[in-house]
Parts: structure tokens; sequence; C-alpha cells
């Protein structure tokens, strides 16, 4: 895991998004910045904030907060889904990707901590077949066994980005998890993109990049700024991410079994009126 994102939406609710390797770096878009849901993994300490370089490699993690949760109004880019949210960051994959660097961010804070949104997994090649460890299998079935107080934690991964290596998802053992809500993509007109791997797994899709020409997602960046390029399945699971927080404040309630029931039943309800038309 790279990043972790948590967001508190109307203070009500705390959504953590596994991530990328980069953090926030605009406090006025993100004012609800959670410290109980921060932490770097890598270096052992409570700043996740991203390490600059050349090539803005710590990026992804500010540009997929900034879909959950950057405030209304901001005067700088676009607003989050769950505007009202507040935001904390993971750092985990500055370093070596162990079984125990994986669950110990997978675990972080659960009775704090409502979602956890990753956008990382095994290569994409077409050839990798890899999951979780024991200590991540652990921190899974610990997670949605007693986070939450009992209702359980919300995992939701993007399902990849392999298909023109003829990837399949199935092969990742984290996206294809009994404990996680797999997300994958859909162009601006509702296509499946490039990238896309087809598998059993994957329960829904929100929007992100297409091929060339088509508009891609608008979220903040590093050195304060905004971009307009936002790509693949790492961009889509962050939307998904501030979804179920806004149906996690019209019920508290829902335990993780009824967020995949919600989220299968109204997918399969959509996509049966598309083919009717």
């Amino acid at each position: 895991m790279e990043y972790s994102l948590e967001f508190r939406h109307f203070n009500a609710y705390t959504i953590e998004s596994e991530i990328f390797k980069g953090f926030i770096s605009h406090l006025f878009c993100f004012p609800f910045q959670d410290p109980q849901a921060s932490y770097d993994v890598n270096s052992h300490d409570d700043d996740p904030m991203p390490h600059y370089d050349i090539s803005d490699s710590n990026r992804h993690g500010t540009r997929c907060a900034g879909e959950v949760a950057a405030t209304a109004n901001n005067s700088l880019c676009a607003v989050g889904i769950a505007f009202g949210a507040s935001v904390g960051g993971v750092r985990m994959l500055d370093g070596d990707v162990t079984d125990a660097v994986e669950a110990r961010s997978l675990s972080l804070n659960p009775q704090h901590i409502d979602i956890y949104s990753a956008s990382w997994g095994p290569d994409d090649d077409g050839k990798t077949v890899d999951g979780p460890g024991e200590l991540a299998t652990r921190a899974f079935i610990e997670g949605v066994k007693y986070g939450r107080g009992g209702k359980g934690s919300i995992f939701i991964w993007a399902s990849g980005n392999g298909g023109r290596e003829h990837d399949n998802c199935n092969c990742d053992g984290y996206t294809n998890s009994i404990w996680t809500l797999s997300i994958s993509s859909a162009t601006e007109e509702g296509a499946v993109p490039w990238y896309s791997e087809m598998c059993s797994s994957t329960l829904a899709t929100t929007y992100s990049s297409g091929g060339q020409g088509e508009k891609q997602i608008v979220t903040t960046d590093l050195h304060h700024s905004c971009t307009t390029s936002h790509t693949g399945t790492s961009a889509s699971a962050p939307l998904a991410a501030g979804i179920v927080a806004l149906v996690l404040e019209a019920n508290r309630n829902l335990t993780w079994r009824d967020l995949q029931h919600i989220v299968y039943v109204n997918d399969i309800f959509i996509t049966c009126r598309v083919v009717e038309h």
C-alpha cells in the first residue's frame, strides 16, 4: 500500500483510503486532516507527507484524496464527492512492501477509520498471480470482524490497469478478495477503457480516463496545483470511496456486507437498464 486517506464526512464518518506515494499538499483544500488516520509505515513516524522529486512520483495520494474529500468552493480545483470528510494518509510504498507493512497499513486505527480505499496491487503484466500474505490476510479478517465497532471495516480496491497486457483481475488476490469492493473504470461515454481488466470479482465501475482525446479526472495535485489528467482504476476507487461515505452518512449502522449488497444490487439494476435501452 502506498497511501491511506481518511475521511470523516461531516465529522460523522471516517474513511481511510490506502493510496499511493504522496499525501496531501493543499491544507486549504483538506481542512479536516486527521492525524489519527495518518502514519508513515516506511519511516515509522506520524508524518506521511510527500517526498518531492523531479518526477513527482509521490503525487498519487494527493490526487486520490482530492477526489474524495477536497472541500467545496476551494478556489483551486474540483470538489470531492464527500467534501466534508476529514483526510489522513498512510505511507507504505516508499520502501520494502512486505506482508508486515501491508498488514500495519490495513489495520490502522480500525475503530476510528471506516473506509480504506486502495489503488495498488500486484504487477498488471498479464503473468503475475499474487495476493495478501498471512499477516495482511489476518488484517482483512480482523477488520471485517471487529472494525467500526463490529460492523466491519470497508476495503475498496482498484481492479487494475492491465487490460492491454491481457491481465485478469481474478489473479489479483487483493481485488479478488471476499473482503474488498473491487472497482473498475468506465470512460466519459460509459465505455470500457483500454486498460480495464475483465474478471468476475469486479463489483462496480466508476468514471475515469479513456483513450486519446477523452476526458480524464480533475483533482488536486502536488505543488498546490490542480491536475486534469488523473487516470486508470486508481482514480475510480476513490470515487467509490466517496460514494460509500455518503451512504454511511445516510445510515451509519450498515455493515461491510450490507455495503457490498447495496453496491451489487444497484450496479446490476443500472446495467440492466442500459442493456434495455
